[in-house]
Order: C-alpha cells, then sequence, then structure tokens
C-alpha cells in the first residue's frame, strides 16, 4: 500500500483496503456565539455543515507509507480530474510513488471525523515501569459524545490504576470520573458530572467506555488517559485504538482506524531519560 492517513484531528479518512479508501461524510455543529453575554449559554445559535471537504482538501489528509518516498494524488471521475468538487462514490484515487501507481475505488461512508491517538512518548523499555500518557482529540464537537479507548490485553487496567483528564477540568481516577463535577457552570446547562466511564473485558483488547461527555468545547486534548505502572515483559508492537460515536446532530460513528490508531513499541534498549532535580545541592 503506498498511502495512510496523516495523524490529523478531524479528518475524512477512513479504512483503506483491498482497493478501496472509505471517506467519511456527516453532519456537524458550529455553535456561534452573538455576544459575550451567550458565552455561558448552552443554547447559543447553532448551525448544521456537512463534514465532507472537496478532492483538493481530502488529498491533504493522505501521506506516503515511506517516509523517503513523496507521493502524488488525484481524484479522477472517468477522465475528469476533480479538485473543488466534492468526492461521491465510486471516484478513483489514482496515487503515485516513483514508478509505482496505485488506484482505489472511493466509497462515501456515513461517518464522525476521525479522531487523532497519540502518546507522549511511544516507546517503552520491556521489563521496566513507567506510567503512559495516551492523548485524544475527538474528530468533531459533540454533545452526549461516547467515546472507546481499546487498550492491549497485555497492560493491566482497572478503575483506579487509569486516570483521565476531560477536556482539562482536572485529573481523576476512572473510579472517581463519574461523580466528579463540571464545576461552575450556567444555570441552564445540563451536565452536572463528566459523564459515565466502564471497563469491559476483550480477548486482544481491554475497552474503556466513556459515555454522556460534552464534547462541544474546543480546549486541545479531550481525553488525557494516564496508565499508571506499566510494565510489559515482551517487546513487540501494542496497538491503542480510539472511536467516537455522536447523538446528535445525527448517530454517527468515527472509523477507529488511520489516525484513530497508535502503536506503543517495547523496546529493549533505554526509551525514556528525563531529569531529575539534585535537591543535595
Amino acid at each position: 500500500m503506498l498511502i495512510k492517513a496523516k495523524q490529523l484531528q478531524g479528518s475524512n479518512i477512513g479504512e483503506i483496503k483491498n482497493g478501496t479508501i472509505n471517506i467519511a461524510s456527516g453532519t456537524k455543529r458550529i455553535i456561534t456565539f452573538l455576544d459575550s453575554k451567550d458565552a455561558n449559554r448552552s443554547d447559543s445559535s447553532e448551525g448544521r455543515h456537512s463534514t465532507l471537504v472537496s478532492a483538493t482538501e481530502i488529498l491533504t489528509q493522505l501521506v506516503s507509507t515511506d517516509i523517503n518516498q513523496p507521493i502524488t494524488c488525484k481524484i479522477m471521475s472517468g477522465s475528469v480530474e476533480k479538485t473543488d468538487e466534492k468526492p461521491t462514490t465510486g471516484d478513483k484515487l489514482v496515487v503515485t510513488r516513483g514508478t509505482e501507481t496505485d488506484e482505489y475505488t472511493i466509497n462515501i461512508t456515513q461517518a464522525a471525523l476521525a479522531g487523532k491517538l497519540s502518546f507522549d512518548n511511544s516507546c517503552l523499555t520491556a521489563g521496566t515501569t513507567r506510567d503512559i500518557t495516551l492523548d485524544y482529540y475527538a474528530g468533531q464537537r459533540t454533545p452526549e459524545a461516547e467515546v472507546n479507548i481499546y487498550v492491549p490485553a497485555a497492560i493491566d487496567i482497572n478503575m483506579d490504576n487509569v486516570t483521565v483528564d476531560l477536556i482539562g477540568r482536572g485529573e481523576v481516577a476512572l473510579s472517581g470520573f463519574a461523580a466528579k463535577s463540571v464545576g461552575r457552570v450556567a444555570v441552564d446547562y445540563k451536565y452536572q458530572t463528566l459523564g459515565n466511564v466502564e471497563i469491559t473485558s476483550g480477548t486482544t483488547h481491554n475497552v474503556i467506555k466513556f459515555t454522556g461527555l460534552d464534547l462541544r468545547p474546543d480546549n486541545g486534548v479531550d481525553l488525557r488517559l494516564r496508565f499508571k505502572n506499566v510494565r510489559i515483559a515482551e517487546t513487540g508492537n501494542y496497538t491503542f485504538r480510539a472511536e467516537l460515536k455522536t447523538k446528535e446532530p445525527c448517530v454517527l460513528q468515527s472509523p477507529g482506524v488511520g489516525s484513530e490508531e497508535t502503536v506503543l513499541g517495547v523496546i529493549n534498549t533505554v526509551s525514556d531519560f528525563s531529569r531529575i532535580l539534585d535537591k543535595s545541592l
């Protein structure tokens, strides 16, 4: 495969597989405050907008799978190249890298925009113990959101050894998440707590499921998770994955692939350096 999705927040790129590329199209809500008095209101004027962008913008969301070999891409409708027009199902994405050329059939899917998942440090030395921080940026703003974080089963997680910070409202253990207040808000703001969270076990991954989140504020990182005292004995690549489910303005689910995947590499060599203050000086 010559291409992959860039690590972008709000990407339209979904699964790329077997000569097909899924491109998300849905609806998002843009909230506009009319004046400074409305800054604390939850019922400010709102508009609904399509998330599907032009062919040219779609191409900016793709990158070569080989960083040393750049790609050139174009979207074709028959013999006509699209630029300002939006892609449609059946169009062809033509990718050239050096002497290689691949063609992908475009499939427009009803989906939420992909978010971005990333580590503060994507490597861990096998057999050592340290905390791991994982950041998730939702692909679009939405109330009543559900976010699922898929954690490799090799990492032991429970409600007390994982903390979360929702849109900068303060770090709290998962066990205390549902009880934590959102703080001072407007009288008509309906969210009194951060939301709910539970952990479900699986064969390859355990899932941290957050529900009832208000992700309308755009304050940078939406969910910052800290996994305490992580220790993995076996080297290898451990894939984490996230997905967003929206209820408003319509029910959509993000692809959970591409920019919503990230890998923790467990290696035999040194993976981290940090400065420690010598308090004896």
